[in-house]
């Protein structure tokens, strides 16, 4: 008993020690003290938080979401640890997960506004940039002057379209730190829309040159002055600050991306292809029941990113029957069962109806969660890269519709390389041009193998011709996907102004049908040379011009 008496005083006064420290603003001593106190085996909610502050210091992000999922066990109402917790989500790419947590904080303490501005920016890495906008516009509700969020909220607005938002907010951060790099991007952004590319190029310049930047908005910098010498029609110079711009991100995320023992995507990928170049095609599942409440047609848009897939999404989505995921993936939960190794594919070919219910309907929980009603609706599921799943969507959806969405080989990498993309493993591909290719070729490699052994339902529809005869593409489309072609089909861009598009393409596609990005790599043709030995079979296999 006075062990015991004596081991709680001991704790008390360690956690007092540690309380000096931090109100002294001596961190390291806090979290010396913290790992100490941990290594005794005394384990705090508080000693959890300083030890995963010291792991995420030393890049141990997966090490410190654990320590911060215990304290999260232990104090499931300590909004200090939920929000650490986000922060570390966000570090270990789970921007969704991280989500919740700031969520789950504010429930507890809705005025805490650190969480608050977190849960904007993480809903913007999702891609629920309505959420994030909602988010954004509530910090500065609060506290009017919180210069992040008006920065942020400008940076938003620019993905959305939304330019005088854009420089309205820009205008009052600048007003409170003039030198605000949100700001200063959200305010280049609104001058490259408006084809003011000089102003824009001395604006990024002198950003560029700020040594102090971090490396991350560095980066989007140089990426943005890309863009601005692109639009004075100086594609040399603006290539070269491509490269720079990717370049700068390759440094930031190699260590999450290529340290020893991360699959890159392409391996994953070409792997699968052996897999499916070596195997017998696969039989047709039966039919499930009719889900209770489901959609009346289920369409999965594929293809490869920057391929044309948003554009279509959008006109689809301009049905008044439709509903549009907006790249949520709803497959994550079959991937990990099914497509880890060739083992798991073995078991998903042989799966039975019963194997697979499970997964159906964690499918249709994650839809349901991601706040679609369609009950009596067209589901349209977009993600580009859904191509790599299509044997998830043969077993699973066997009466599924697929639109497989071809662009020249030529825009669509170069296309790749030049826009910036919420980082993973398959973006992380497109920060050389070398690598963007082989990934491309590899994607579409699989594709070709897939169309040979997996029993889809699959239409090929190219952009230029999309582009060329808007009517009869879009009916024929429709006509497969088995839905009625609709006039307001025609009025897509009105539906992509109104909703928080996610993709590069969003802006874009709020000007409605054009031309504006076909043919675009002859721009660029002497830089795309040294990748066109990897692309040239596929321009001949999707019917382009070799010239």
């Amino acid at each position: 008993m006075a062990a015991t008496l004596e081991s709680g005083a001991e704790n008390d006064r360690r956690l007092r020690d540690i309380q000096e420290a931090l109100q002294a603003k001596d961190f390291d001593r806090a979290v010396a003290l913290a790992r100490a106190a941990l290594d005794g085996g005394f384990v705090h909610p508080m000693l959890l938080n300083l030890r995963a502050y010291w792991l995420e210091e030393q890049q141990r992000h997966k090490e410190a979401c654990a320590d911060l999922q215990r304290a999260r066990e232990l104090a499931p109402q300590s909004v200090p640890v939920l929000n650490a917790l986000g922060l570390c989500l966000v570090n270990c790419s789970r921007p969704q997960d991280a989500v919740e947590a700031f969520a789950a904080a504010l429930a507890v303490q809705p005025d805490f506004l650190p969480a608050r501005f977190n849960l904007a920016w993480a809903s913007e890495m999702t891609g629920n940039l309505a959420a994030a906008r909602e988010e954004y516009r509530e910090v500065i509700r609060r506290q009017p002057e919180h210069l992040n969020a008006l920065a942020g909220l400008a940076l938003l607005s620019t993905r959305l379209g939304d330019w005088e938002a854009a420089r309205r907010n820009a205008a009052l951060a600048l007003a409170i730190d003039a030198t605000h790099p949100n700001a200063l991007l959200a305010l280049a952004s609104a001058d490259i829309e408006d084809g003011k590319g000089k102003e824009a190029e001395l604006r990024l310049s002198a950003l560029v040159q700020n040594e102090a930047l971090h490396p991350a908005a560095h980066a989007l910098a140089r990426g943005l002055l890309a863009d601005a010498l692109d639009r004075q029609g100086r594609y040399r110079d603006a290539f070269a600050a491509y490269r720079a711009s990717n370049e700068e991100l390759r440094r930031i995320h190699a260590p999450r991306f290529e340290d020893p023992g991360v699959e890159s995507a392409c391996s994953y990928v070409s792997w699968l292809a052996d897999y499916f170049q070596n195997t017998n095609a696969w039989a047709r599942m039966p039919a499930g029941p009719s889900r209770r409440n489901g959609p009346i047609n289920h369409i999965f848009i594929a293809g490869f990113p920057r391929s044309g897939t948003t554009l279509f999404e959008q006109i689809i989505g301009a049905h008044a029957l439709a509903v549009t995921t907006e790249e949520k993936d709803a497959l994550a939960d079959s991937v990990r069962a099914y497509m880890a190794c060739p083992d798991d594919l073995t078991r998903l070919a042989r799966s039975t109806e019963q194997d697979l219910l499970p997964f159906r309907d964690a499918y249709w929980r994650r839809i349901e969660k991601a706040g679609f009603d369609v009950a009596g609706k067209i589901l349209v599921d977009k993600l580009p890269l859904t191509t790599v799943k299509l044997p998830l969507v043969a077993r699973l959806f066997p009466d599924a519709k697929v639109i497989f969405a071809v662009r020249d080989p030529r825009d669509v990498v170069l296309s790749c390389f030049r826009r910036r993309f919420t980082m993973n493993p398959s973006m992380f591909e497109f920060l050389t041009l070398e690598g963007t290719a082989r990934f491309y070729g590899a994607v579409m490699r699989l594709a070709g193998l897939y169309r040979e052994k997996l029993p889809l339902n699959l239409h090929q529809l190219r952009h230029e011709d999309l582009l060329e005869n808007f009517d009869k593409e879009t009916r024929a489309t429709c006509e497969f996907c088995g839905i009625e072609w609709r006039e307001e089909m025609r009025e897509f861009a009105g539906r992509a102004k109104a909703r928080a598009i996610a993709t590069p393409s969003a802006v874009q596609l709020m000007r409605g049908l054009n031309r504006q990005g076909v043919e675009h790599w002859r721009k660029y043709a002497e830089d795309l040379e040294p990748v066109m030995p990897l692309l040239r079979p596929w321009i001949a296999k999707f019917g382009y011009n070799p010239d």
